[in-house]
């Protein structure tokens, strides 16, 4: 009668224990799925259906930025020069009021902006044109742009700030998060 006590109660234990470890283990999972505590940047997920014509329009000469990294205006304003877009001349096929609508559609000031709305907080005027010229952008990247000639000029696998995608490999599906920020031949103690 003792020994069947004790096997019940052990039994019990044992699922008691495995109980706590499956809500600990879930919870800490969830933790950190989120990407940290509460007072953590856990970083930006652009949520925007695809649009083929701007990947294939706009993919085929860089990434293909996620609409809510810039405002209405500044996608305008691209689109009005695509004769001299940043020293090229980028001329879409007709499609070119479709992928506009797209991009107006998912702006940082668009109802479809999610999170990005911050991308637009002390916006300047005339809006820039360069996700780089955003005062949210610079003050995100504050220890990156301290070291600028070494983290992106001088770094043979970046070169320029407008490669999102050389330190944010997802920066296309519109994923920034902090803590999967990997600079190329740096040590992530120097940024983070």
């Amino acid at each position: 009668m003792t020994f069947l006590c004790l096997s019940r109660r052990t039994t019990l234990l044992r699922m008691l224990f495995c109980l706590t470890a499956m809500i600990f283990t879930s919870s800490v999972q969830a933790w950190w799925s989120l990407g940290g505590d509460d007072n953590e940047d856990r970083g930006y997920q652009a949520e925007f259906p695809l649009n083929e014509r701007y990947q294939f329009e706009c993919g085929a000469c860089h990434i293909a930025y996620p609409p809510q990294v810039l405002p209405k205006a500044s996608w305008q304003n691209l689109f009005a020069n695509l004769n001299d877009h940043f020293g090229e001349a980028a001329t879409p096929d007709q499609n070119q009021a479709e992928i506009l609508n797209y991009l107006k559609n998912y702006a940082s000031d668009s109802n479809n902006a999610g999170q990005f709305k911050d991308f637009t907080k002390r916006l300047q005027t005339p809006a820039p044109v360069r996700i780089t010229e955003l005062s949210f952008w610079r003050l995100k990247h504050d220890k990156v742009l301290n070291n600028k000639t070494r983290f992106i000029i001088d770094n043979p696998d970046v070169g320029s700030s407008s490669r999102c995608n050389a330190c944010h490999k997802d920066a296309e599906k519109g994923l920034f998060q902090k803590h999967t920020v990997n600079i190329p031949n740096i040590e992530k103690r120097a940024y983070k």
